[in-house]
């Protein structure tokens, strides 16, 4: 991936899922043992997908197109494995945004700029996506709702 192969690294990538699939029962439905095979084959299946979302966030011109609802999916396993991973977060916040679903995006950059204040392009995502849903003027997904269940209430 760091070498610029963006397709080559999500071969790889999707073939080591495929080898830690059969696994899984290994490290779902408990806490792994620190240091234990369940903990490192957990560990292993998270790296996969932190790289898989990246990969399919990012995709390679003219040879793998960027794919948002598979790093979408692939965020979700991290996130299954690790709910409180701000990098997962903020990916998953991206995929959203090329999904064009703005509102949610700024909720989960939000949540991941809380959770790991220090990262300046967490803090630029958010503050693009802002800005975008501002020139949008739809509101966040809190306001959005709040207006819904006003006119809801008007109606009845």
């Amino acid at each position: 991936f760091k070498a610029g192969d963006v397709r080559m690294a999500t071969d790889i990538l999707e073939r080591a899922a495929r080898l830690l699939a059969p696994y899984e029962h290994r490290w779902r439905g408990g806490a792994a043992k620190v240091g234990g095979v369940a903990s490192q084959l957990r560990a292993a299946h998270m790296g996969v997908a932190m790289n898989l979302s990246m990969c399919y966030l990012k995709g390679q011109e003219m040879v793998l197109p960027s794919q948002p609802a598979r790093a979408l999916a692939w965020c979700h396993t991290a996130l299954e494995l690790e709910p409180n991973n701000a990098k997962a977060v903020a990916r998953k916040g991206e995929a959203l945004v090329l999904l064009g679903f703005h509102a949610e995006a700024e909720a989960d950059l939000a949540r991941a700029a809380s959770m790991d204040p220090a990262d300046t392009t967490i803090q630029q995502r958010l503050a693009f996506v802002r800005a975008s849903i501002g020139e949008d003027d739809t509101g966040s997904a809190a306001e959005r709702n709040a207006e819904t269940a006003h006119e809801s209430r008007e109606v009845a």
